[in-house]
């Protein structure tokens, strides 16, 4: 295993330059649009503004997902192969402790244990190993820890060092003390991983209900939430229109008719209302993607921030989805329905 280099920041630069260019452009072009209340603007049902807005959170959220993964994925693929070798080293350490327990010499028992654990691949440590002893005249010790040519060298992973470290002095004392220990640390590490097992199998239901709730639930409702909050506000908008033009308000002896649904100049426009709500979603999602990862690894911040990456993908890239098919979708109906009250354009 070696280092990896780490992809920079020009990737997701890009990307979010190329979501935010065409949004940012038609906001400053249009700058009522964010802040003018729905009052301000012609009432005629279009999702495109509602989309230009949507895409800046889109563009945020699918440049710090792909920051996350380009940033992680590297290293998320070497720490799999070190947790993948030492969930071998029990079986490795059992096999060896066992061959040296027999009164075999250390370098046959490593030759024996090199064709136990042929098919794993734990086997290739012992088989560097075993060619520092033979063809260096290496002690194991040197063989496993030389600074050059030591097989620890070419596995970065803290407990295998250790482990083989506490093995290597106390068999300083005698192979009986070595095959031993080994022994006892490869029962430890069963009953270790028996626990994490268990203990995994406890919360696989809590993590896979958040994961549920990151990658479609809450995407769902806010993309629901965005488009419903549009329609409502243009209904809203057009039938207060529509009542003052046919001067309902003074057959009832009111000024205003259209006051009875609100301050429309004072309202939020849907486009900042969208803005708040892609923010919050993206908020959420790193916090689920946190707290889903510390349940299924731990304390991890580069899974954490690799998981965080793929939910912000999945669920940034739903949300718009929904917002903007159920925005097309129901807009249409009560653009009818409108239309056939006059209230808009036919």
């Amino acid at each position: 295993m070696c280092k990896v280099n780490v992809p920079g920041r020009p990737i997701p630069l890009i990307v979010a330059a190329a979501f935010l260019a065409l949004p940012v452009f038609y906001f400053i072009q249009n700058p009522q649009m964010l802040t003018m209340g729905i009052a301000g603007r012609e009432v005629s049902y279009n999702i495109f503004s509602l989309t230009m807005s949507a895409l800046i959170t889109l563009g945020i959220g699918i440049s710090l997902a792909v920051y996350f993964i380009l940033s992680n994925f590297q290293r998320v693929r070497v720490q799999n192969d070190i947790q993948s070798v030492e969930g071998e080293f029990e079986t490795a350490l059992f096999q060896l402790g066992n061959h040296i327990a027999a009164g075999t010499p250390t370098e046959v028992a490593v030759e024996k244990s090199i064709d136990d654990l042929k098919d794993l691949t734990i086997a290739d440590l012992f088989k560097i190993a075993l060619r520092n002893i033979r063809n260096l005249g290496m002690t194991f010790e040197a063989a496993m820890f030389d600074k050059e040519y030591g097989a620890i060298n070419h596995y970065p992973s803290t407990m295998i060092k250790n482990i083989m470290y506490t093995i290597t002095d106390t068999a300083k004392k005698g192979v009986t003390y070595a095959s031993e220990s080994m022994l006892r640390v490869a029962r430890y590490l069963r009953n270790i991983r028996e626990t994490q097992e268990y203990i995994r199998d406890m919360l696989s239901e809590t993590a896979s209900s958040m994961k549920f709730q990151a990658y479609m639930l809450t995407p769902l409702i806010t993309g629901l939430i965005v488009s419903m909050a549009d329609i409502i506000v243009q209904v809203l908008a057009g039938l207060g229109q529509y009542l003052e033009e046919i001067e309902v308000g003074s057959a009832m002896g009111l000024e205003d008719i259209g006051s009875i649904f609100g301050n429309m100049e004072s309202s939020i426009s849907p486009e900042l209302f969208q803005l708040i709500i892609g923010i919050y979603l993206i908020e959420i999602l790193a916090i689920l993607a946190m707290f889903t990862n510390k349940i299924t690894v731990g304390e991890n911040k580069t899974s954490m921030y690799y998981e965080m990456g793929k939910i912000l993908l999945v669920g940034v890239l739903a949300y718009f989805m929904v917002a903007m098919i159920s925005s097309t979708i129901f807009g249409e109906l009560i653009r009818n329905a409108l239309s056939g009250l006059g209230v808009l354009g036919g």
